[in-house]
């Protein structure tokens, strides 16, 4: 007892592991701060949820640009028809077949362009152009505005850049002969997909 009490009054810190047992047995205890396997499926789960959230956020808005953009050429196209109906006097012809409304002349008519084979003006199911005179009603219009259809005797359409099929171009249909909505007039529209939505932008519309 007397060489306890002078251990622990000389050397304390060597008295106290003396006195105190190693607990070799002891299980290595768990951080308070790591992951339970809840809390884990938890945060996969709010990842997953905001994932789904920009995916559909980014669809809008790459929905809503695309038909902006066809907004914008169907009121630039929609501009040059009324031009060339003050000056001309009518509106310019269609494609006398309904089915076959993409097929206009329009670009022809609307820039000017006179110079189309005999084969072309028959896709087109025009004898000639209207527009003798040759007068340019889209002189801003963008190279991507038009194209040529390789498949029908290469004639040019004015361009949809959205939906197109593999090899070929997706094209602005137009009506004035007999026209289903704006029957005064004539009917302007574009189909198109946009993220898996069927989108038509047409003059009939707001």
């Amino acid at each position: 007892m007397m060489i306890e009490k002078s251990m622990t009054r000389l050397w304390p810190a060597q008295a106290w592991r003396h006195r105190r047992a190693p607990r070799a047995a002891r299980a290595p205890s768990v951080s308070a701060s790591a992951f339970t396997l809840v809390e884990l499926l938890v945060v996969i789960a709010i990842i997953a949820i905001l994932a789904a959230l920009i995916v559909g956020l980014t669809g809008i808005a790459g929905y809503n640009k695309v038909k902006h953009r066809l907004a914008t050429e169907r009121e630039q196209i929609k501009g040059a028809i009324e031009k060339y109906h003050k000056e001309l006097g009518f509106y310019p012809p269609d494609n006398p077949d309904p089915k076959k409304s993409r097929f206009s002349p329009l670009y022809y008519e609307l820039t000017g362009t006179t110079n189309l084979t005999a084969a072309q003006l028959t896709v087109l199911g025009v004898k000639g152009i209207a527009n003798v005179e040759g007068k340019n009603f889209l002189p801003n219009m963008k190279p991507s505005g038009s194209g040529e259809d390789p498949v029908n005797q290469r004639v040019r359409l004015l361009a949809v850049p959205y939906g197109a099929p593999s090899g070929n171009i997706n094209a602005w249909n137009y009506r004035s002969s007999k026209p289903d909505h704006n029957t005064e007039t004539y009917d302007l529209w574009a189909d198109v997909v946009v993220g898996g939505k069927n989108l038509t932008i047409a003059n009939w519309q707001d």
